[in-house]
């Protein structure tokens, strides 16, 4: 995903304060993950695990940098997926 259609999520969901917090990145997911419900529920359910993770200056939300590497994982997945390949990484 290249980093202007990133940016362009990012200012979709995240507040007037330019972060997205854990209820922005859930909304985020129940829109943009489609109809995928296998890695719809993965990813909602790891929504806390995610945040505190990928949320480098432990401010309970993702600045854009941040949200950056969280979109990196979802295209693994999806990739993972296409493949035909489990989706075990628990590296978010």
């Amino acid at each position: 995903m290249a980093d202007d259609c990133v940016q362009e999520k990012f200012d979709k969901y995240a507040g007037n304060d330019g972060l997205l917090s854990e209820e922005e990145l859930r909304k985020m997911i129940e829109t943009e993950i489609g109809d995928d419900c296998r890695m719809k529920e993965r990813l909602l359910k790891r929504v806390p695990k995610i945040i505190k993770r990928k949320d480098d200056d432990g401010d309970g939300q993702l600045s854009f940098e941040e949200f950056k590497v969280f979109s990196r994982l979802v295209k693994k997945l999806q990739e993972k997926k296409e493949k035909g390949q489990p989706l075990d990484d628990d590296s978010e």
